[in-house]
């Protein structure tokens, strides 16, 4: 009786530190909400969208990083618009873009995971492939782009939680 007693006393330890992370974790997002409330909407966003289409949501924060540097509004020196840097003119007729709606989080994060996806599903799921040709289409060989994305992911992956929910 005393073992199982035992067991039960270091379930609830454990437990007890499992809901102190967790409140730790929620503490630190309202935090980051309140004063960083852009960031946290982009945050949101691509968490939703990433597991919507089926991609882990640090690889499309990297590329958000990446194309925009987390600013809703970037325009680059070609046109394309964005936290994804949508090309307008190239996507206009294959995606129906509302251009009033280009800078948008949810709409652009939308739109560029759309455009992931497909070249993902082009690429047989090869998606060091999909990256490449996300950022440079057929035209142009540009190779260093997915290690760049890869390396960002890795950089904002979380650090790992030790929930053992067992």
């Amino acid at each position: 009786m005393s073992e199982a007693l035992a067991s039960l006393e270091n379930k609830i330890i454990k437990t007890k530190s499992q809901v102190q992370q967790l409140e730790l974790l929620r503490f630190k997002s309202n935090a980051l909400a309140k004063r960083y409330p852009i960031f946290s909407g982009i945050l949101d966003t691509v968490y939703d969208k990433s597991l919507q289409y089926g991609f882990q949501p640090e690889l499309v924060l990297s590329i958000v990083k990446v194309e925009s540097g987390f600013k809703p509004n970037a325009r680059s020196y070609v046109g394309a618009c964005g936290l994804m840097q949508i090309n307008v003119p190239v996507w206009r007729k294959y995606l129906n873009i509302d251009q009033t709606r280009i800078y948008e989080v949810d709409y652009n994060i939308d739109l560029g995971l759309q455009i992931l996806k497909m070249y993902y599903d082009e690429s047989n799921g090869n998606m060091k492939r999909a990256l490449h040709l996300y950022n440079n289409g057929y035209l142009h060989n540009n190779t260093s782009y997915a290690i760049k994305i890869n390396a960002t992911a890795q950089r904002l992956k979380p650090a790992k939680l030790h929930l053992n929910l067992s």
